[in-house]
């Protein structure tokens, strides 16, 4: 117990390091615990696009927020599901299933179309969107 105690207050420092802000709910981005409701109106949502990217995650997530944060800078609209909802909970284990994905999971889960990624970089959402609008 107080390895694994050490060991997340080593990865908190880390990101702290890093330049990440909020970093006491770092934790929450590998649990599957609920979480509180945060107010995200300046993120574009798009819930009708086939080819939108969907990001699961948490609100209380730093990476999944810079994520969607980015999109939103970048003008691509996308779909934002909660994993602290059991529904779209299951959806990502099941997309993450179907990819041969398992183990433990970063956040955010980024699905453009039938392509599962793992706490991508930017530039990568950037490139499979365009891939995808460009066919």
């Amino acid at each position: 117990m107080i390895k694994k105690l050490w060991l997340l207050m080593i990865i908190c420092l880390s990101i702290t390091l890093l330049g990440y802000k909020n970093t006491e709910n770092c934790r929450e981005c590998f649990s599957l615990k609920e979480n509180e409701n945060a107010n995200f109106s300046e993120f574009i949502e798009d819930n009708n696009s086939s080819l939108s990217p969907i990001v699961y995650g948490r609100l209380t997530c730093n990476f999944t927020n810079k994520m969607m944060k980015q999109l939103a800078k970048n003008k691509i609209p996308y779909k934002f599901k909660d994993i602290s909802n059991n529904t779209n909970r299951m959806e990502m284990k099941t997309a993450l299933s179907n990819a041969d994905i398992s183990g433990r999971i970063p956040l955010p889960v980024v699905s453009i179309k039938d392509k599962i990624m793992l706490r991508p970089k930017i530039s990568e959402v950037i490139e499979e969107h365009q891939n995808l609008n460009n066919q």
